[in-house]
C-alpha cells in the first residue's frame, strides 16, 4: 500500500478516535498525520515523513495546550452563599455552638449562623465559610 494512503487513513482513524473521545489530543495526531500524508505524496521518503508527523503533531500540542486546558477545565459551581465570603455581619440571635443557635445578618438577608465559639447578639462577624444553609463566621476584632 502506498505510504500517503496509509499516513491518510491514520489520521482520519485519529480524528475519528477524537470525536468520540472526551479528550482533546488525538485530533493534532490526526492533523500530523495528514500532513505527513501530504508529504509521502510529494515524494518525501519515510524517515522525512515521520519528522513532519511528530514536529507537527508536537506544535500543535503544545500551542494548544492553554486551550485545551480552558475546555477541560471544570466550571466552578458558585452560589449565592460565595458573595458573603468575607463580610461582615451582625448577629440578630446568640450564636452559640453547644445549643446549635444563631442568626446573622449579612448585607440584608438573615443566616443561620456556626462559629466555634459563643458570640453575643449585636456582635460583628466575619463570614469566613459555609456548610449547607450555615453561614461559618467568626468575631470581628476592632
Amino acid at each position: 500500500m502506498r505510504p500517503d494512503l496509509i499516513w491518510l487513513i491514520l489520521g482520519v482513524l485519529l480524528i475519528i478516535a477524537e470525536m468520540v473521545t472526551p479528550s482533546f489530543f488525538l485530533i493534532w495526531f490526526g492533523l500530523g498525520a495528514l500532513i505527513a500524508a501530504g508529504t509521502a505524496y510529494l515524494g518525501a521518503v519515510a524517515p522525512v515523513q515521520w519528522v513532519v508527523f511528530l514536529a507537527s503533531s508536537a506544535g500543535m500540542v503544545l500551542c494548544s495546550r492553554k486551550f485545551a486546558r480552558k475546555v477541560h477545565q471544570k466550571p466552578s459551581l458558585r452560589t449565592n452563599v460565595d458573595e458573603f465570603m468575607g463580610e461582615t455581619g451582625v448577629v440578630l440571635q446568640r450564636i452559640d455552638p453547644v445549643a446549635n443557635t444563631g442568626l446573622i445578618r449579612v448585607k440584608k438577608e438573615e443566616w443561620r449562623a456556626d462559629a466555634s465559639e459563643a458570640i453575643e447578639a449585636g456582635s460583628l462577624v466575619e463570614v469566613v465559610g459555609s456548610e449547607g444553609a450555615h453561614l461559618k463566621v467568626k468575631r470581628k476584632e476592632g
